[in-house]
């Protein structure tokens, strides 16, 4: 579908819906459809609901291919994602993101409510929970990080020297065996 520009606002021209050559320009969401990102300057602007809605329109002829995300960085973002679905107060992975507005499940929201009570905040670097890891002694400390929330893992030898403390348990495993060949 061809069409001709409506007038120009500022140097960019303006395009209705489903004016735009489809072939020439792409929103980017389009582009991202097609695993491609914008890889010029923002040429045309695109407008509908009477004008109360506007965005931003790219060449495709300029399209990059997008960038795929590194294992590393998948991992990453898992474990990130991992520890946003801890409650701190039933100390559990409920399997959703927790709301950032209340920072614990929908249980324990209820439960809190129920009561009457306000949930009770957790101290930066409190102990969320205590276990053992090949012999070594572990716990497991939350922060609070702007609203998202951090886990470290730490590790103590049983004679009690601290063997250090990682932001994953399988790097804790490899602090615990480094400690242990550093410390025979």
């Amino acid at each position: 579908m061809t069409a001709e520009p409506l007038p120009v606002s500022g140097a960019l021209p303006v395009f209705g819906w489903n004016e735009a050559d489809r072939a020439v320009y792409a929103t980017r969401r389009q582009l991202a459809s097609d695993r491609l990102a914008p890889g010029g300057p923002v040429v045309a602007r695109l407008v509908w609901r009477e004008g109360r809605r506007e965005g931003a329109l790219y060449l495709r002829s300029q399209a990059k291919p997008k960038r795929v995300m590194t294992w590393p960085q998948i991992e990453a973002l898992g474990k990130a994602l991992a520890a946003r679905r801890f409650c701190l107060a039933c100390r559990r992975d409920v399997g959703y993101c927790l709301p950032r507005r209340y920072g614990h499940c929908f249980n324990c929201q209820t439960a809190y409510e129920e009561k009457g009570l306000s949930p009770v905040k957790k101290n930066r670097g409190e102990p969320v929970q205590l276990g053992e890891m090949n012999g070594y002694i572990v716990a497991v400390t939350s922060e609070d990080h702007h609203g998202t929330v951090a886990f470290w893992w730490h590790a103590w030898s049983p004679a009690g020297s601290y063997a250090g403390q990682a932001n994953d348990p399988g790097l804790l495993a490899l602090l615990i065996a480094r400690h242990r060949y550093d410390h025979t």
